[in-house]
């Protein structure tokens, strides 16, 4: 074997071994660092990107626009040229919201503000509108001159619909109850109104010019209570029940507020301004010659809540009401409407045949009977028509205006029947004739309220008959006769 000297052996050295966190850092070497701006711009996006906001950068000195985040991801608009001036930005912005807008925001540049927010509406690229919540900072130069407008804008549309709706909730639930704590105090009074006109009527037997006079005040009650019990149903939301009228001496009665008011029969195939089903209509127009309408009112015109009056002096809920009415009787109603000319509403309703006329009849004899009732009741007026009633028909009849006082007369007389108001000074009505069935267990109940929904299925004296005000002497004598003898009156 041949020898070799060391000098001429060649040997392989092995490379160090490398960490993997030696190896992270090297490659971070080699890779160019961000900037800080970099780093906030990419932060920035994701943050907008993460809310699905977008990002809107005005150029106050030339009005360029241009859209960092959000343009089609938010807006719907595929970025281009139309896009990148302030004009675009304003000719989205719905028209009732425009010029409001506009002003806040110089307003805010001139008032030297380093911020400003505010929401408006925005047409979405589809055409229906988004309600935006827009937050913005104001860049200004060294002399404080604003020259930059960077705003972020949210999508609240859901938000404030829900918003919308709970206030449109509370609203209505408030106007329920304003409506049956005033009928019921109403109601109060056209019950007396009817009573003493019944007794009066009874009085003078149809006879001489009073009589007229007291046709026409009981006409009038009766029209007064007509419209407290739709106050109610609409509080209640209760189905209508529908009726036959006539139609010319209805609007007759109506105080001419309106400009142009007539009525026509018509037939489906004539010359309507809507497809009808086959048959006779009735027309009435309503036409004045105002400001008109905008194509945008038109179109809401009789959703639920829309008004172009403010919160004080509008609901929203009129036109929506006589809609529903009209459709629920098998009618139609349109409106035809032009900026500058006025405006024109047609309801079509079904033609009936009137039924006969009433035939004249004698006033029926009330229901009398000796037996001793007890009337609980607050109103004065109310207590004073209904004892003199009920005297004059020849029961022995006590009063009191509270139920401790009621409670007494009980306890110390045999009482055949308690006539009580649901809603007394000193307790309920219903707590009343509770402590009353056990007590005096003879002792027949009759409730009596302006209110109904006073009385419900949770009470001890949901099952107790019940008289609704206001009543007249005959609905008072027909409803104490059944009670006393048991009889159940629909």
């Amino acid at each position: 074997m041949r020898a070799t000297t060391a000098s001429h052996i060649q040997t392989r050295q092995r490379k160090p071994k490398i960490s993997p966190q030696q190896k992270n850092n090297e490659n971070q070497r080699k890779t160019p660092r961000k900037t800080a701006s970099t780093q906030d711009a990419d932060y920035h996006q994701l943050v907008a990107r993460a809310t699905n906001d977008a990002v809107r950068d005005w150029n106050l000195a030339n009005g360029d626009l241009t859209w960092p985040q959000g343009l089609d991801t938010l807006l719907g608009y595929s970025p281009g040229k139309s896009d990148q001036t302030i004009a675009f930005w304003q000719r989205q912005i719905h028209g009732a919201d425009r010029s409001r807008t506009a002003a806040s925001i110089r307003e805010a540049i001139k008032s030297k503000a380093e911020y400003w927010s505010g929401e408006y509406r925005f047409r979405h690229a589809k055409g229906h509108y988004l309600q935006l919540m827009e937050r913005a900072l104001i860049i200004r130069d060294r002399s404080g001159r604003a020259v930059r407008f960077i705003g972020v804008l949210m999508d609240v549309t859901a938000h404030k619909q829900l918003h919308d709706q709970l206030s449109h909730s509370q609203k209505m639930e408030a106007f329920g109850q304003l409506a049956g704590g005033v009928a019921h105090d109403f109601n109060n009074f056209l019950t007396a109104i009817l009573g003493y006109s019944d007794l009066l009527v009874a009085e003078v037997e149809g006879r001489g010019t009073g009589a007229k006079y007291l046709s026409e005040i009981r006409s009038a009650a009766g029209r007064a209570a007509s419209l407290t019990k739709q106050l109610l149903t609409f509080s209640r939301r209760e189905p209508l029940e529908p009726r036959v009228l006539n139609v010319n001496k209805l609007i007759h009665d109506l105080e001419r507020s309106m400009l142009v008011l007539k009525t026509e029969p018509i037939s489906s195939n004539g010359k309507s301004r809507v497809e009808l089903p086959p048959g006779k209509y009735v027309s009435i127009s309503v036409i004045d010659n105002g400001m008109g309408m905008t194509d945008d009112v038109k179109e809401h015109l009789f959703e639920p809540f829309f008004t172009t009056k403010d919160d004080r002096h509008g609901s929203g809920l009129g036109l929506a009401t006589c809609y529903g009415i009209v459709r629920q009787s098998g009618g139609h109603i349109i409106v035809e409407s032009e900026l500058g000319k006025g405006t024109a509403v047609y309801i079509y309703l079904p033609e009936v045949v009137a039924p006969p006329p009433a035939p004249y009849r004698k006033r029926p004899k009330l229901p009398s009977g000796t037996e001793t009732i007890l009337v609980v009741e607050d109103d004065i007026s109310v207590r004073h028509v209904a004892v003199r009633t009920l005297r004059m028909l020849g029961y022995n009849v006590l009063e009191a205006f509270r139920a401790d006082e009621a409670k007494r007369l009980i306890q110390c007389n045999i009482v055949n029947l308690v006539v009580s108001d649901v809603v007394l000074p000193d307790m309920s009505g219903c707590d009343f004739a509770d402590w009353t069935r056990n007590n005096s267990p003879s002792t027949q109940i009759l409730l009596t309220s302006g209110y109904l929904p006073e009385i419900t299925l949770d009470t001890p004296a949901s099952d107790l008959p019940f008289l609704s005000k206001p009543f007249d002497p005959e609905q008072l004598a027909e409803s104490v006769r059944a009670s006393l003898d048991g009889v159940v009156v629909s």
